[in-house]
């Protein structure tokens, strides 16, 4: 056996799908692992800035729509937006619905119903939130 035979034959050596890159090169995290984990973080703060700064009146009836709707049904974060709005009321930024989402999934009022076509974005695909059954 040469010396880089053995080498050779790491490679060759199947990586179970259960372990990262990050667990392959000694625990460092792979350029896409680490911008991953920024842009996930980032996200989170934003969403968590226009959180607190919407208005408390707001916030509270968004998550009372999402309680009031029927066990089964999906809807999308657009609609209790659209609902708020037509009931006059209002926040000034309207992203803030994406923490109450959050927040209901974190109460386990809602899960995920797969993605639909968004109208207050052009059609972009959006998720698409089930009112669970309580």
């Amino acid at each position: 056996m040469t010396r880089f035979q053995g080498r050779r034959e790491a490679r060759r050596r199947p990586v179970p799908a259960t372990v990262g890159l990050s667990a392959i090169d000694g625990g460092l995290p792979s350029p896409l692992e680490a911008f991953v984990a920024n842009h996930t973080a980032a996200v989170e703060a934003q969403i968590a800035s226009v959180g607190e700064h919407a208005d408390p009146v707001w916030h509270a009836a968004a998550l009372d729509i999402i309680r009031d709707t029927h066990a089964g049904d999906t809807f999308m974060a657009e609609h209790v937006v659209s609902l708020l709005a037509v009931r006059g009321i209002t926040t000034a930024d309207n992203r803030a619905a994406g923490q109450v989402i959050r927040e209901a999934r974190k109460l386990g009022l809602i899960e995920s119903a797969g993605v639909g076509a968004a109208k207050s974005s052009h059609g972009s695909a959006k998720v698409r939130w089930r009112r669970c059954a309580s």
